[in-house]
């Protein structure tokens, strides 16, 4: 199968979440590895999904943790779209971090229902569009709460949990 990583890597994986050792290099390179075989597969999320539904959910936490660290939740929504922002909540609700969902399910109320329903391109016009200084305000008040959250588990440890739970569609 094609973007997946070695047996070595899956070996690796099981130690790390059998020691809970999210925070080591092992873990961190893991992670790496991870995100960058999913990215290299450039899912797009509007059509059909072709990468299976857990590969989905971590490049959708991946990116909602850096683009919200970056830029906030305006950054992760006009970089990434409606359906990864929903994806992501998938992930959310089924591995945490917990904290994240509620701010997350915040972040994408405050948006228009046709962006919610637009294909990222189309999303992408009607947000810039359409930007607001009552929603802008409310997202900025949702960031700040994002960047202080003290998050355990970390979005890195779930991302991981997830891969170990479905090694199949992560590993050869």
């Amino acid at each position: 199968m094609p973007n997946r990583l070695e047996s070595k890597h899956r070996a690796m994986l099981a130690s790390v979440v059998a020691e809970r050792r999210f925070d080591d290099d092992d873990a961190v390179e893991l992670d790496v590895l991870l995100w960058e075989s999913v990215c290299d597969e450039q899912p797009d999320f509007d059509r059909p999904l072709t990468i299976p539904i857990p590969r989905a959910m971590y490049y959708a936490a991946f990116w909602l943790e850096a683009e919200v660290n970056n830029g906030g939740f305006d950054q992760f929504f006009s970089n990434k779209g409606p359906r990864v922002a929903l994806c992501a909540m998938d992930f959310l609700k089924a591995c945490g971090p917990a904290p994240v969902f509620g701010l997350l399910e915040q972040a994408i109320a405050l948006m228009p229902q046709e962006w919610r329903e637009s294909a990222h391109d189309d999303a992408l016009d009607y947000f810039l569009d359409e930007e607001d200084e009552v929603r802008s305000e409310a997202m900025q008040a949702l960031d700040l709460e994002f960047y202080e959250l003290d998050l355990i588990p970390s979005f890195a440890e779930c991302r991981l949990r997830l891969a170990a739970q479905h090694p199949a569609a992560f590993f050869v």
